[in-house]
């Protein structure tokens, strides 16, 4: 639940359902990498898309949970 300008592990699980990503809010994180990955290797066309979502949060200045963070660096970049 996003609690004031904080994005948690369940919102940005949610921005990766809006975005079409394979997965279900009922997975951990650290599944959600390897799924992800996987999907984004498959359909390289989705990764900007999803690049562009990221970088909006990061313009409202929300903060992440360095779980979320991590994410984005190892699946994103």
């Amino acid at each position: 639940m996003m609690f004031a300008d904080l994005v948690d592990e369940v919102d940005f699980k949610a921005l990766l359902i809006a975005c079409s990503a394979p997965i279900t809010p009922e997975q951990t994180l650290e599944e959600c990498q390897g799924v992800v990955s996987k999907w984004l290797q498959e359909t390289p066309e989705m990764r900007e898309p999803l690049r562009a979502e990221v970088r909006a949060l990061e313009k409202k200045d929300y903060s992440l949970l360095p779980e979320v963070q991590d994410f984005i660096q190892q699946v994103l970049n």
